[in-house]
């Protein structure tokens, strides 16, 4: 889930509104939060981890031109704040304090460290 001054930023339903989040998010912080859910079966006892990551994200000063250039050239409709930070966009991040691996979808640090205390 994205979240920038409040507000969340999902999907979005048109190009046009991708370009409306990508220009929110140019020169500005948001944070990035990412759920896990771990159910381990020990012997029969089931066993519920729930926690969740987060990562701010900083993103650079950028052009019109350079936020359409992206949306043609990536399928932006499928991800959450109309971008993924593993692609292209990453050119647009200035910075990032936590995992980017929250940004990419999954903390894969975290999980090792849930599933090595069990």
């Amino acid at each position: 889930m994205f979240f920038l001054s409040g507000q969340v930023l999902g999907k979005p339903k048109d190009k046009d509104e991708a370009f409306e989040m990508l220009k929110k998010l140019e020169s500005n912080k948001h944070t990035v939060y990412t759920g896990l859910f771990v159910l381990i079966n020990n012997n029969g006892k089931l066993k519920k981890v729930i926690t969740y990551s987060k990562t701010d994200v900083y993103f650079k000063k950028l052009t019109d031109k350079e936020i359409l250039d992206y949306i043609s050239s990536e399928n932006v409709l499928d991800k959450a704040g109309s971008y993924a930070i593993q692609g292209k966009a990453k050119e647009f991040v200035r910075k990032t304090k936590g995992n980017i691996e929250t940004v990419i979808g999954l903390d894969i640090e975290k999980l090792e460290e849930i599933l090595k205390k069990v």
